[in-house]
């Protein structure tokens, strides 16, 4: 699953998180490039499993940054499941960002 990360979804998880870090913005002083929150790189991942795996929650996760996403990227959402773990990778422009494992529990029916 694709997504492109854009500067108004950075600016709507600022709002809501209250992370303003000026990591997250562009600078135009310096040049800076964005970086997405990881935060909000992690729950969209679980938002794009769940919409696809409704009868599964999430009750544990673990992800490593390998390295930060820059705002206006396209990045690419791979899931492996295996029973009740996923295995998770985000990459884009042959590069890989993360690398997440989550726990599933079924949803009683």
């Amino acid at each position: 699953m694709n997504r492109k990360i854009t500067n108004e979804q950075i600016k709507q998880y600022a709002n809501v998180s209250q992370d303003f870090s000026p990591i997250h913005f562009p600078d135009e002083r310096n040049n800076h490039q964005p970086i997405a929150h990881g935060m909000y790189i992690m729950g969209l991942a679980q938002s794009i499993f769940l919409e696809e795996h409704p009868d599964y929650w999430i009750v544990d996760y673990e992800m490593k940054f390998i390295q930060p996403i820059i705002v206006e990227s396209t990045i690419t959402f791979q899931f492996t499941q295996r029973d009740l773990d996923v295995s998770v990778v985000v990459c884009g422009n042959d590069e890989l960002y993360i690398k997440a494992e989550m726990k599933l529990q079924r949803l009683p029916d």
